[in-house]
């Protein structure tokens, strides 16, 4: 962390990151819970999803499916194939050996 991101911190030209609470709570000796803003108040972390994000990510995600849906159920079986190998394995030969 540089003495400018300290400055700005202090100064509160800019609300530090999740990052830097944590490198200043480790320089400082104190619990990360117990970090605050300066008016007493802790740091509160918000997310933000813009449903037209959101939207555009299905939209995305179906036009993927849509498009390369026999690679995706090669990969599919694959994984399947390989996550139950042993399993395969063991009813191939027992198979083999009942003949």
């Amino acid at each position: 962390m540089t003495l400018r991101t300290i400055q700005r911190i202090e100064n509160n030209k800019v609300k530090p990151s999740l990052f830097s609470l944590k490198k200043l709570s480790k320089i400082l000796g104190e619990d990360f819970s117990n970090v605050s803003n300066g008016r007493g108040k802790p740091y509160e972390i918000t997310f933000t999803i813009k449903l037209h994000d959101m939207n555009q990510l299905i939209q995305d995600i179906k036009t993927l499916v849509k498009n390369n849906w026999k690679i995706l159920a090669v990969i599919v079986v694959a994984l399947w194939f390989f996550g139950n190998y042993t399993d395969i394995k063991a009813g191939i030969i027992d198979g083999w050996n009942n003949r």
